[in-house]
């Protein structure tokens, strides 16, 4: 009975391909196309109402001290409260919608995902086995996180840039260098430490997948008396050793 399972089961391994899964993909952020429309908006209202800082200042150099208008300040004071309780409440709605759409996607690809992985230890495919459940956990975290939020907010770099030069073109071009500078470090700190996270990540990897085998054999482990020799065999210290000093950039 096992093997006709197995001789049916691994034919439909044979035939999925990548297009397949990009389809799945696809369809099942398909079904977040209005939450993602929606973060669009509020992105796009937040944006809007970051704003009010500036215009704040604007008013008050402009009407308050002109005027030395108190109940101008005060009103003033009151509105721009309203407007950052407001963009706050947006910041939260947008944070929610996000994780909403990390547990959607997670909900339809759950399934296929599990079968993947069972189907994986079917084939037997140590040392070459993937872990696509750490996979959609990863890709879950990442639409939850601030990610997608810079992505959002991207876009709108230009716009509060030719804000800035309608001010004044000194102050776009300190603007300008300012936003180059922080390109070029964040550009500088992915390039020098990309390397060490990916050796820290195989390292952390094995280490895990070591204990792992340990684990399921603890029995016959502990039975032959190797417990010890396990525990301190040479490559396990040197893993966690190179792992963390890989992830320090040393």
């Amino acid at each position: 009975m096992s093997d006709s399972t197995s001789k049916t089961a691994v034919p439909s391994a044979q035939q999925s391909n990548p297009d397949n899964a990009d389809n799945e993909i696809k369809q099942a952020l398909g079904y977040c196309r209005k939450a993602l429309v929606s973060i669009g908006l509020f992105s796009f209202v937040i944006n809007m109402l970051m704003l009010t800082g500036p215009l704040f200042m604007l008013q008050v150099y402009d009407r308050v001290l002109a005027s030395r208008s108190i109940p101008t300040l005060i009103a003033l004071t009151v509105l721009i409260a309203g407007l950052f309780g407001f963009m706050g409440i947006l910041e939260v709605i947008r944070s929610k919608v996000l994780v909403r759409i990390g547990l959607k996607l997670d909900s339809v690809l759950t399934e296929r995902v599990f079968n993947i992985w069972v189907l994986q230890g079917l084939l037997k495919s140590a040392g070459k086995k993937t872990s696509p459940l750490a996979d959609l956990t990863t890709v879950r975290q990442f639409l939850s996180g601030n990610a997608p939020v810079a992505l959002f907010d991207l876009p709108w770099v230009p716009f509060y840039l030719t804000l800035v030069f309608l001010l004044h073109w000194t102050l776009g071009l300190v603007a300008v260098v300012g936003a180059l500078i922080v390109f070029v470090l964040a550009l500088t700190n992915e390039l020098s430490t990309r390397n060490h996270l990916k050796k820290g990540a195989a390292h952390t990897a094995a280490a895990g997948s070591y204990a792992d085998q340990s684990h399921r054999n603890a029995e016959t482990v502990l039975a032959m008396g190797m417990g010890e020799n396990v525990q301190n065999l040479p490559d396990v210290p040197a893993i966690h050793h190179s792992c963390c000093w890989g992830c320090l950039g040393c």
